[in-house]
C-alpha cells in the first residue's frame, strides 16, 4: 500500500499492468478514515481563517474632552472580539497576538466651534504606520469625522494598533472626539 506525499493518506495499489488487484477491504477502510480526517483538518482551517478570522471593534466610548492639534483616542470598549483576544481595552488599544496580514480601518469624529479637516492615521506601537489622510467631512458647523482604510502586514506578535486624529484648526482648541477601530485578520504568517 502507497502513501500520498502531502498528507500521508494510505491508497491501494495494484500490479502493473493490472492483472492482480493487491488491495482488500481493510486498505479501502484505511483510505476512507485518512481522506476524511484530512478533510477535517481543510475544514478547521477555512472554518478558523475565512469564516471566523480574528476580529475586533474598539471604540473610545462616550464623547472625551481633549486639547490640541493630536489626539491618541483611548479605546475603552469592544463591541466585537472574536479570536485571539485582540481587544486590549485596559491598555485603550488593538492588541495583534500574532504576525499576518490585517484589514483595518478606523474613523474619529470631532466637535467643536469651527474645527476643520479632521484626519486620522494608524500607528504600531506608537509608531507611524501611515500617513495622515486626506481630511474627511464635515457634518456640521460644529462637527468633522476623518476615516482610515488599510491593510497592514504585521511582522512582530503582541503590536499595538492605535490611531492618532488630528485637526487643522487652532492648537488650543478645545474640543470633544469619538472614535472606533476595526481589524480583522486576513492571513496569519
Amino acid at each position: 500500500m502507497g502513501t500520498t506525499l502531502n498528507y500521508d493518506i494510505p491508497y491501494p495499489e495494484c500490479d502493473p499492468p493490472l492483472r492482480k488487484d493487491a488491495s482488500d477491504i481493510a486498505d479501502f477502510y484505511d483510505l476512507a478514515i485518512a481522506a476524511d480526517t484530512a478533510l477535517d483538518g481543510v475544514y478547521d482551517l477555512a472554518f478558523d481563517w475565512v469564516f471566523t478570522p480574528d476580529a475586533v471593534r474598539v471604540a473610545s466610548g462616550a464623547a472625551v474632552a481633549a486639547v490640541g492639534q493630536n489626539v491618541t483616542p483611548f479605546y475603552s470598549s469592544a463591541s466585537i472580539s472574536q479570536g485571539n483576544g485582540m481587544a486590549d481595552i485596559s491598555n485603550g488599544w488593538v492588541n495583534i497576538n500574532e504576525p499576518g496580514r490585517y484589514w483595518i480601518a478606523a474613523y474619529i469624529s470631532m466637535t467643536a466651534v469651527g474645527i476643520t479637516s479632521v484626519r486620522t492615521r494608524f500607528l504600531l506601537n506608537g509608531v507611524a504606520e501611515s500617513n495622515f489622510q486626506t481630511p474627511g467631512f464635515a457634518v456640521n458647523t460644529n462637527t468633522a469625522i476623518g476615516q482610515s482604510v488599510a491593510v497592514l502586514s504585521v511582522t512582530q506578535p503582541n503590536t499595538a494598533l492605535q490611531t492618532q486624529g488630528r485637526h487643522s484648526s487652532a492648537a488650543a482648541l478645545a474640543y470633544t472626539y469619538t472614535s472606533r477601530l476595526w481589524c480583522v485578520q486576513l492571513e496569519k504568517f
